[in-house]
């Protein structure tokens, strides 16, 4: 007989992992270290996660979800439209993972060590994306048939920046990253938004101190801390 799921208990198993992750590194945070942790069967742990990178996926699946949440209810955010929620979203999740000090610079620093690595976060966000406005996706593939092909050119730009600046010692700059990534994508989305619609200056549509006021509830939403 199948074992029943137990909600609860997968979600200890993340916090664990997180806090693993988070000391020692992902690479040397193996499915035993976690069971040993979690004082459960590494069999366990697999049955939640059969694959490590499976934690690290569901990690920003519920960071996507948690931030949507937060920018949906907040009425001091006025998002226009889906494709402004889209680009809000991702904003504030890299906004989130790179300037929060409970997301730890190791585990920030090993993840953009490895290009497949990085390459699995933006996958796992874009998927997300898709899985919420199928139809979007469906428009912008009809409007522009390269719209895949730019996404890929897009990210990969980045994914590249960043191992470029982790290979030589420089600094990571954000600011840059978030406008290089809009101005490359915002005109397969303009064809499909009002012309007025703002998108590469998507911090507009943030209160000031949005972020610093809302990362504890993050946080708690996201690693029980």
């Amino acid at each position: 007989m199948a074992r029943k799921r137990n909600e609860a208990e997968r979600e200890r198993l993340l916090q664990v992992a997180y806090k693993l992750m988070t000391e020692q590194g992902f690479e040397n945070t193996s499915l035993s270290d976690i069971a040993k942790a979690a004082n459960i069967t590494k069999s366990l742990v697999q049955y939640y996660f059969p694959a490590k990178e499976i934690i690290a996926t569901t990690l920003v699946e519920r960071g996507l979800n948690t931030i949507y949440e937060q920018i949906s209810k907040d009425k001091e955010i006025n998002i226009p439209n889906s494709v402004v929620m889209a680009f809000a979203v991702g904003y504030a999740l890299f906004h989130y993972s790179f300037y929060n000090n409970i997301i730890t610079k190791y585990l920030i620093q090993e993840y953009i060590e490895n290009r497949l690595y990085t390459m699995q976060v933006v996958d796992t966000g874009l998927e997300w994306f898709e899985e919420k406005e199928p139809k979007l996706f469906a428009k912008l593939r009809e409007e522009d048939p390269h719209f895949d092909d730019k996404l890929s050119f897009a990210f990969g730009g980045i994914i590249e920046y960043v191992y470029e600046c982790n290979e030589n010692g420089r600094e990571i700059d954000g600011d840059f990253i978030i406008e290089f990534a809009l101005k490359t994508i915002e005109p397969t989305f303009k064809l499909i938004v009002d012309d007025d619609t703002d998108l590469i200056n998507i911090s507009m549509y943030f209160p000031d101190d949005w972020f610093k006021k809302h990362v504890k509830e993050y946080n708690k939403k996201m690693f029980g801390i």
